[in-house]
C-alpha cells in the first residue's frame, strides 16, 4: 500500500471506423520484405479499430540462418517473423503503430508462415486511432538457436530468478518470481500502466510441483486472484481466477532474460500474508466489510481529491502548491500507515471504492512524473522567491515547463 501511495507523488482515442483504410505501398521494409508483401486493396476497420491485413507470399523461406526444421516461436530452435503496422493521417503524420506478438499472435504467424508462393493470410493489427487513413508495414526477424543450457531441469530449481513477459487476460505484463526449492515470491505489473507512469505492481507467491505452478495474487491482506497452469520448456500457462467475481482468464507468458524492466531478487523479497487460500472457497471479501475501512477509505477520498488538485494547480505554476509537496509526502506516509492497519476483512465494494481511488491518483501521474522532475532541478525557496518576477508566466524560460 505505501508503495502505490508513494508511486503517485514521486513518479507521478477512441477507436471506431471512419472509411477504410489503403497501404501506402506493397512493399514490406525489413527482413521479410523479399519474403511478403502487403495485398493493395482497401481495408475496413472494425468498430473496435482492429484491421485484418492480408499479406501475399513472393518467396520461399526465411532469411538465414532459418532453416526448414524450425518453427514459430519463442523458444530455442524457434524463429520470430514479427510485423508492425503504422497507422497514418492522409497529411503522412504517423497516429498509431502496432505491432505483432510472438505469444498472442502466434497462431496467424503459424499460418503465414506455412504459406505457399501466392498463397495469402491475413494479421491482425489495433488500429487506436479513427483518423488514420493509410498504413504501412515493417518486419523484423530473429533465430533462437539451441542452447543446451536453455531447458529448465529440476536441478536448477535452487534460490533462483526467473522473468516473463506475456499476457494475462489479453494484457502485457513483466513477470519476475524468486523460486527457493519449491516455493515461490513474485511480483508482475500491466505493461500499459508503466507507460502512464503508474509504477505499482502486484505481489504473488505459491508453490512449484513439478510443471504444474500455483500461484496466488494479493494485496495487503488479502488474495485478489490465484494463478494455475504448467511451467514447460520455458513457458507458463493456464488460468487466472479473479477473487472479487471468480471470473476466470487466460495466461501464457514467455521465461526471457532479464534487464531493467523487471525486477530484482531484493524486489521479489517480502512477508507472505498469514491467511490461507481455496480457489474453490471464498477468498475472503465479505459483502458487509467493515466500519473501520469505510472510515480510512473516507479518509483516503479526501487526500486523493487534494492530491489531483496538487498535481494540476502545481503543474500549472502555482507557487502556493509547490510548496505543498512536502506536506502531501508527510500526507503519503500516514495514509500508508492507516490504510495497512485498518482492521477486518474488506468487502468487494469497498476493494472497488480504493481501486477506483488509486485509478484516479494514476490518471494525473504522468504529469505529476513531469511536476516531480522539474521540482528535482529547482530550488523551492528560488521559487517561491521570484514567484513575483514571473518565473512562470514567462513561456522562453528554460527552467520551466508546465506540460
Amino acid at each position: 500500500m505505501i508503495a502505490i501511495i508513494t508511486m503517485a507523488l514521486v513518479s507521478c482515442g477512441g477507436n471506431g471506423k471512419k472509411g477504410s483504410i489503403k497501404p501506402i505501398s506493397e512493399k514490406i521494409t525489413g527482413p521479410l520484405g523479399a519474403y511478403f508483401e502487403v495485398v493493395s486493396k482497401d481495408y475496413v476497420p472494425t468498430d473496435r479499430g482492429n484491421v485484418s491485413i492480408e499479406l501475399r507470399r513472393v518467396q520461399t523461406g526465411f532469411p538465414e540462418p532459418w532453416n526448414s526444421s524450425m518453427k514459430v516461436g519463442y523458444s530455442d530452435g524457434c524463429f520470430e517473423p514479427l510485423f508492425t503496422a503504422e497507422f497514418q493521417d492522409e497529411n503522412g503524420n504517423t497516429l498509431s503503430k502496432d505491432k505483432t506478438d510472438i505469444v498472442w499472435d502466434k497462431d496467424e504467424l503459424v499460418s503465414l508462415a506455412a504459406l505457399l508462393v501466392d498463397e495469402s493470410c491475413t494479421i491482425g493489427f489495433e488500429m487506436n486511432n479513427e483518423k488514420a487513413s493509410r498504413v504501412k508495414l515493417s518486419s523484423t526477424f530473429e533465430v533462437h538457436e539451441s542452447s543446451p543450457s536453455s531447458v529448465l531441469n529440476e536441478d536448477d530449481f535452487g534460490k533462483t530468478v526467473h522473468h516473463f513477459v506475456g499476457k494475462v487476460a489479453g494484457s502485457n505484463v513483466h513477470l519476475s518470481m524468486n523460486i527457493d526449492g519449491s516455493s515461490v515470491l513474485g511480483r508482475y505489473y500491466y505493461d500499459s500502466q508503466r507507460k502512464k507512469g503508474n509504477k505499482s505492481s502486484m505481489k504473488f507467491f505459491g508453490e512449484k510441483d513439478d510443471d504444474s505452478l500455483e500461484l496466488t495474487e494479493f494485496f495487503t491482506d488479502h488474495p485478489t486472484g490465484q494463478f494455475e497452469g504448467d511451467w514447460r520448456e520455458g513457458v507458463y500457462k493456464g488460468t487466472f481466477t479473479r477473487a472479487k467475481d471468480g471470473k476466470t482468464f487466460d495466461f501464457e507468458l514467455v521465461e526471457t532474460d532479464g534487464g531493467e524492466e523487471f525486477f530484482t531478487e531484493e524486489e521479489l523479497a517480502f512477508e507472505i500474508p498469514d491467511f490461507e487460500v481455496d480457489i474453490n472457497l471464498d477468498f475472503g471479501f465479505s459483502d458487509s466489510g467493515s466500519t473501520d475501512w469505510d472510515e480510512v477509505l473516507d479518509e483516503y477520498e479526501k487526500f486523493v481529491n487534494s492530491y489531483v488538485s496538487f498535481v494540476n494547480k502545481a503543474s500549472n505554476g502555482n507557487v502556493t502548491a509547490l510548496a505543498e509537496y512536502a506536506e502531501m509526502l508527510e500526507k503519503a506516509e500516514e495514509f500508508s500507515s492507516k490504510l495497512d492497519s485498518a482492521k477486518g476483512d474488506m468487502s468487494t465494494a469497498q476493494m472497488n471504492r480504493l481501486l477506483k481511488l488509486e485509478n484516479k491518483m494514476a490518471s494525473v501521474a504522468t504529469k505529476a512524473a513531469g511536476l516531480m522532475n522539474k521540482m528535482d532541478d529547482l530550488d523551492l525557496d528560488d521559487l517561491l522567491n521570484d514567484a513575483t518576477n514571473g518565473l512562470f508566466g514567462d513561456d522562453d524560460d528554460d527552467d520551466w515547463d508546465a506540460d
